[in-house]
């Protein structure tokens, strides 16, 4: 038991008497017993609350990654049907195993002349519209989305008349 004098007592050591006591407190097993379960509650206390505030980061970075898996998804789907880019070719036939950019490119190229031409590093996607029939020289009309490219460059050259036959072919 501390009484006043011991306590006037030990606040004048000096330091090297202070390091001696406590160095003697310290081997001493039931101060020892007391120091760490102060320390071992204070760090229990910290464990929990970090633990609390890991769970809440996890719920929220899984709330996030379900966001951008959402946000992706929807921007694809906008950007697949989105009309932007895409040009309409109606009144074009098919043909038998036809290499749909092949010939897309030759008619915008040659036959409309579009400058300046058109390559297959500037088309994203192209395909036809709608069921395949079967019967030869069918209009099928194909979508074709440009990536990059000025529509308005080409739309201009889609007014124009040109000489294709009811099947395609030029007259």
């Amino acid at each position: 038991m501390w009484t006043r004098r011991a306590s006037q007592s030990f606040l004048d050591m000096d330091s090297a008497a202070f390091a001696k006591a406590l160095g003697l407190a310290l081997k001493d097993p039931q101060v020892r017993s007391s120091l760490g379960d102060i320390v071992g509650e204070s760090v229990r206390q910290e464990i929990i609350a970090l633990r609390a505030e890991l769970k809440r980061k996890d719920a929220t970075i899984d709330d996030l990654r379900r966001r951008v898996v959402t946000l992706e998804t929807s921007n694809d789907s906008l950007e697949q049907y989105q009309r932007r880019n895409s040009l309409r070719i109606a009144g074009f036939p098919e043909d038998e195993n036809e290499d749909i950019l092949t010939r897309t490119l030759e008619l915008m190229n040659t036959t409309m002349s579009v400058e300046p031409a058109i390559t297959a590093h500037d088309v994203d996607r192209i395909h036809r519209v709608g069921k395949k029939d079967g019967e030869q020289c069918q209009f099928s009309p194909k979508l074709i989305e440009i990536r990059q490219y000025n529509k308005i460059k080409i739309d201009k050259y889609s007014h124009e008349p040109f000489n294709i036959d009811n099947c395609g072919h030029n007259y």
